[in-house]
């Protein structure tokens, strides 16, 4: 869950699910960067619509899966979510984004 400031000045701020992302060239300019958060409903629309027409060409990103011989059925992954083996939790908590630039 991440805190999210309202898009206008007046709205409220939500709390939502988040994902961060962090680049790899912005991680070795500022080792410290914590990365940019994104509200996952977000990032599953986005995924969503880039992928909507062609969903073989997503499967080379997914962890345990891989576009079949022939443009046919995937190799099916494990039952187990495909985001812990490429992430590890470090902490759970409410993060707070600031609209400040630096």
């Amino acid at each position: 869950m991440r805190e999210f400031p309202g898009a206008t000045r007046g709205a409220r701020k939500t709390k939502e699910k988040a994902i961060c992302f962090i680049c790899l060239a912005d991680a070795a300019d500022a080792p410290n960067s914590e990365g940019y958060w994104m509200k996952l409903s977000q990032w599953n629309r986005f995924n969503n619509d880039t992928f909507k027409d062609r969903r073989d060409d997503e499967l080379s990103f997914i962890p345990g899966q891989a576009p079949a011989a022939g443009g046919g059925v995937a190799v099916k992954a494990p039952q187990t979510p495909s985001i812990k083996p490429v992430f590890t939790l470090k902490s759970e908590d409410v993060h707070t984004q600031s609209m400040t630039q630096d």
